[in-house]
């Protein structure tokens, strides 16, 4: 169930975050490489795309989605790195960890809500630069499956940093 998902990956989410402190959560382990806040960052930012694309009336259903499935597998190779849009680049929105936290948990809130009203029931699609037309259940999964992907990151970004 689509609201479980939501919840099990908030709790994933509160167990990264809680091992990061305001100190180290500026430190890029080299300068190719984002720090725990810039992550986060990218990850508000991505989360609130998805739901603005939530809110969206869209275009017909397209005749070929690439599945929640394909969406997941896509993302789930850590290593391979995705170029992101300048406008979901970090760029230093938040001050503090503890500020982009509690936006991240706002917005899934509002993910929550909206998935409990049902709107990934609509139809319709809208085209992701990459992975093409995709229903409002698939963009919710690839915003669930975008963050995962990230976690992963924070806690190689950590591990890097106190390696040092």
């Amino acid at each position: 169930m689509l609201q479980n998902d939501i919840l099990e990956s908030n709790e994933k989410a509160r167990q990264v975050f809680a091992t990061v402190n305001e100190n180290e959560c500026r430190i890029r382990p080299d300068d190719a490489t984002w720090s725990a806040l810039d992550c986060l960052e990218h990850i508000v930012v991505v989360e609130k795309s998805v739901i603005n694309v939530l809110k969206m009336e869209l275009d017909e259903d397209s005749p070929e989605t690439p599945g929640v499935m394909r969406i997941q597998s896509a993302l789930a190779n850590r290593h391979a790195r995705i170029p992101a849009p300048d406008f979901i680049l970090p760029n230093g929105r938040f001050s503090t960890w503890q500020e982009a936290t509690e936006k991240f948990f706002a917005q899934r809130q509002t993910l929550f809500d909206m998935a409990e009203n049902k709107v990934h029931e609509q139809t319709g699609t809208f085209a992701h630069p990459l992975l093409g037309p995709m229903t409002k259940l698939e963009w919710l999964y690839f915003g669930l499956a975008h963050t995962e992907r990230h976690l992963f990151q924070i806690k190689d970004v950590i591990a890097l940093n106190r390696a040092r």
